[in-house]
């Protein structure tokens, strides 16, 4: 006999007395070998392949899309049993048992995501700096919405079993959201980590007996970036820069020195715009004329991703 695909198959399987046939555990056992095989491909083409804790970051976002992939797919599979089905007592029996897989799915997929979150981001800012961490709270905010649809509807299976229409709408609700948030998924693994992406500006103050000298560096990334320099008394009234000399150095690439040219833009600050030829920590030179004779020097390290 053929393995049994027929309406009703899932809950039929459930039950304790179903006889599986050697059809059906081969049937079953090829469908898990290729579902194994496309789960072990996934992790290393995406995110948890680069950058650090890459044996650990695989593991997890395996046991992310597998719980992801059980909890949104039996989502599905059950909606078009109740479709085409009446409700019973082995439909019952089914939503009841699924019920607990999906509570140890979402553990799994927030303890995982928890994690991944913290490794593809690693500070708030960069959650709601970057285009990869507004991505990552929508899809959070997706899944908390999604479990609190998945525990209504526990508590209407408990409360009188439910009816079809509602169990089904409810179902669908929770599979629907289930894809948009696969989507945002979709679109995360093809943008920039927000740890990668983004780069808290640097700022430095340097404090002498007769001035107080801020450096402003933002962003500090090797794309178009602004140096602020802002000169004050101790006191904290500006004070007039007749010239800022400036240049930057890479030793361990052996690049520079590199001139960088400012422009006075009011008293006590003056601005130069730049792009730092490569990642690393650059040593930046400063002579701040301060006078006709009063020229103040000093040195500053720049961290650049």
């Amino acid at each position: 006999a053929g393995p049994d695909t027929g309406p009703g198959s899932v809950a039929r399987r459930s039950q304790p007395g179903y006889a599986w046939s050697t059809a059906d555990r081969v049937a079953t056992a090829g469908v898990a070998a290729v579902l194994l095989a496309a789960l072990l491909t996934w992790p290393p083409a995406g995110h948890a392949g680069v950058g650090m804790q890459v044996p650990l970051a695989l593991v997890s976002d395996a046991v992310h899309v597998l719980a992801m992939s059980c909890w949104i797919g039996g989502l599905v599979l059950l909606v078009m049993t109740l479709r085409r089905e009446d409700l019973s007592a082995e439909h019952l029996g089914v939503l009841t048992k699924f019920s607990r897989v999906a509570f140890w799915c979402v553990t799994a997929i927030a303890a995982s995501g928890l994690y991944q979150s913290w490794r593809d981001a690693g500070t708030l800012d960069a959650l709601t700096a970057t285009t990869f961490g507004k991505l990552l709270l929508a899809k959070v905010a997706g899944f908390a919405v999604l479990v609190y649809l998945g525990s209504q509807a526990r508590r209407w299976l408990r409360r009188d079993g439910g009816t079809r229409q509602v169990l089904r709408r409810g179902l669908l609700l929770e599979a629907s959201l289930g894809v948009v948030i696969l989507v945002l998924t979709s679109f995360l693994v093809n943008v920039e980590q927000a740890r990668e992406a983004y780069a808290a500006p640097l700022l430095k103050t340097i404090t002498s007996e007769n001035l107080d000298v801020q450096v402003f560096v933002s962003p500090a990334k090797t794309e178009p970036s602004q140096i602020h320099v802002y000169a004050y008394t101790p006191a904290g009234t500006p004070v007039p820069l007749f010239a800022v000399t400036a240049t930057i150095t890479l030793t361990s690439r052996q690049l520079g020195p590199l001139p960088v040219t400012f422009t006075d833009v009011g008293p006590g600050h003056d601005i130069a715009n730049l792009s730092w030829p490569a990642t690393g920590r650059w040593q930046l030179d400063l002579a701040l004329q301060t006078g006709p004779v009063s020229t103040s020097t000093l040195q500053i390290t720049v961290p650049i991703h």
